[in-house]
């Protein structure tokens, strides 16, 4: 038999409030695009990435913002290939 987590009560107020009828439809949710714009929000992202499973390169802060990303590919899309 296995334990419940949560009263009825609090189970249902959640499901309310994520306008869901069962958990299982919580995987199904549309999740709005994560996005990190400056140094700011990397550092954010590793102060909290010790309660999240994930990528080690995460958590450790080893990502590009939007900018150093469009550079990058400004940069790479400039590059000559061979022939």
């Amino acid at each position: 038999m296995s334990k419940r987590l949560l009263d009825k009560e609090n189970e249902i107020a959640i499901l309310k409030s994520l306008k869901v009828n069962d958990f299982n439809e919580v995987a199904n949710l549309e999740y709005p695009e994560i996005r990190i714009r400056n140094e700011r929000d990397r550092e954010k992202a590793k102060k909290f990435s010790c309660r999240l499973r994930g990528s080690v390169r995460l958590s450790a802060g080893y990502f590009y913002t939007e900018e150093e990303l469009r550079e990058k590919r400004k940069r790479i899309d400039s590059l000559k290939l061979r022939k």
